[in-house]
């Protein structure tokens, strides 16, 4: 029989030692295993959302058994350990055979002769709930005095290695969230200079491309360089999503309602082989949410699942209403307790062990051939939902499939399910007078260039200070102030509001590809105020323009 003071303290070497957690319950289970002939023993680790029991460790009861109590609700019926749980103090049968607490598995238990099961509650030094620590034997009796101080030795090692193995777990995830940070900044910024310069590439070769007949040789291959710039724009879009420095623009959205409308394209993107299944929640609450980029989220998290499942499968998008408690959110740094709508996508697929896990959403990590993926899928999926207050969080097991649960706050606001978009303009020209207002020299020259093409009259500023001074100088009338959300010194938002105390009739269309600070943020979380993207292209310039200013031609 081992020694049980030499066996706590290899166990405690090797907690310290940072050994994985299901390997150090293993050797406690075994350690109290070996103090007696013929003890099974198991623990059983509290899931305090789901109210349940899951596996932590149990190298001697059958796998059978093991499976069907893996998960098991607690409740003051559930035989020994969910009694012991519910509880919160220990539950001793001597006879599961006829024991009213053991009818739903009194068959499973005897089956495998397991006849007597005594529970014990495992708590953390502030008495939270942690698990059980459970002794069987194949024999009906009680437990010796001797047998409960063993089970007291091993309630107090699984409670120190559960609560050392949450605090790595924390500590990991704050070096996780911190290095996510760093690049998300480092993307961001990168992506905005890009934006600009993209600007200026895509609306030139659109203005040389449309001066050439469809014969000339050339037009090919200005098409080529929109091409490629339009997917460089794409790429920029990731980046900007996974630094959550993406300009969002939010409507009230019911998911129910929002999922059937992407149904068709989806069943596209997964091909004849994977069956598709939507199952949505009664009364679900409604969400606040970019509609373009939650149909982003729920484009690469299918296309995910379509690429986990190469030989088919089935792949489940489901809603439901859901409580993030304090127990939860204190796992999950950043992550405020209340009321969430859970999307659910769940496939079939070859599943992810956990060093893939813990790298999933990090751009430009793919566990795809080259040339397959970009690697910025799960990333841009986990800025999104990020920057829109929600939280991403992943299951998976080799084999196993995988389920993205997306979490996004409740609102108490009703669903607004009139058309994102206005009706086209008619016409993209006028002759209104506009004062352009951009830190970016190429951006501004662009911009002007093609609003005076389309007869508009342009008052050209490269900062808010110079804005404010062209402004208080024109004697005429400024119908429309276009200013870059995002500059130094003064932004575009302050600069809307100091010229409009002299101008309150000339309109504001802000432009950006990017927000630095939730100031900006909440300027294009409004709804009611005009905003373009960049990259800029000469269309999208114009129609904005002409929707911004409404229709027909106002006097200068």
């Amino acid at each position: 029989m081992d020694s049980l003071f030499e066996g706590q303290w290899q166990i405690l070497q090797r907690v310290a030692q940072g050994a994985p957690q299901a390997e150090v319950l293993t050797s406690i289970v075994r350690l109290i295993e070996s103090q007696s002939e013929g003890m099974l023993c198991s623990i059983l680790l509290f899931d305090a959302r789901r109210q349940t029991l899951e596996h932590g460790a149990a190298p001697s009861l059958p796998a059978e058994y093991v499976r069907e109590i893996d998960g098991s609700a607690i409740g003051p019926e559930a035989g020994s350990c969910g009694a012991a749980a519910h509880f919160r103090r220990p539950v001793i049968v001597e006879d599961t055979s006829v024991h009213p607490n053991w009818a739903p598995w009194r068959e499973l238990a005897l089956r495998h002769k397991l006849r007597a099961c005594w529970s014990t509650p495992i708590f953390s030094p502030e008495g939270a709930l942690l698990g059980t620590f459970a002794m069987y034997y194949r024999q009906a009796r009680r437990p010796t005095d001797v047998e409960k101080k063993w089970v007291a030795t091993a309630t107090h090692l699984t409670s120190i290695t559960i609560l050392l193995g949450k605090q790595a777990e924390l500590q990991e995830q704050l070096r996780q969230a911190q290095r996510m940070e760093a690049v998300g900044k480092l993307a961001g910024g990168v992506a905005h200079d890009f934006n600009n310069l993209l600007s200026v590439i895509i609306s030139y070769a659109s203005i040389i491309s449309d001066s050439l007949t469809p014969a000339d040789p050339l037009k090919a291959d200005i098409e080529e360089i929109r091409r490629a710039a339009y997917r460089a724009g794409e790429l920029t879009r990731q980046l900007l999503a996974f630094g959550r420095k993406q300009v969002l623009q939010p409507r009230v959205l019911d998911l129910n309602r929002a999922l059937p409308r992407l149904e068709k394209m989806l069943r596209r993107l997964v091909g004849e082989d994977i069956v598709l299944s939507l199952r949505p929640a009664s009364a679900l609450g409604t969400i606040q949410v970019d509609p373009g980029q939650l149909e982003q989220v729920v484009m690469n998290l299918v296309v995910n699942a379509r690429d986990a499942m190469p030989q088919g499968g089935s792949l489940t998008l489901q809603t439901e209403n859901i409580v993030l408690d304090e127990a939860y959110t204190a796992l999950h740094p950043g992550i405020a307790a209340g009321r969430y709508v859970r999307l659910a996508v769940t496939d079939t697929g070859q599943g992810m062990d956990a060093e893939t896990r813990a790298r999933i959403f990090e751009p430009f990590f793919t566990t795809k051939e080259p040339g397959k993926g970009t690697g910025l899928g799960l990333s841009t999926v986990w800025g999104i939902v990020s920057q829109s207050g929600g939280h991403v969080a992943v299951q998976s097991q080799p084999g196993g499939g995988t389920t993205f649960n997306v979490y996004f706050p409740c609102v108490s606001l009703v669903a607004d399910d009139t058309p994102s978009e206005p009706p086209a303009p008619t016409s993209l020209t006028g002759d209104e007078t506009i004062l352009v207002v951009e830190d970016e020299e190429q951006v501004r020259t662009l911009v002007s260039a093609v609003l005076r093409r389309a007869g508009y009259q342009v008052l050209e500023a490269q900062n808010g200070g110079e804005g404010l001074l062209i402004s208080e100088q024109h004697a005429g009338r400024v119908a429309l102030l276009l200013t870059d959300l995002v500059m130094p010194r003064m932004n575009g938002r302050e600069l809307a509001e100091r010229l409009q105390q002299t101008r309150p009739d000339m309109r504001v269309l802000y432009v950006s590809g990017y927000t630095d600070n939730l100031a900006l943020q909440a300027t294009t979380d409004d709804a009611s105020l005009a905003f373009l993207a960049k990259p800029i292209t000469p269309q999208a310039l114009l129609r904005k323009v002409r929707e911004t200013l409404g229709p027909g031609s106002a006097p200068r």
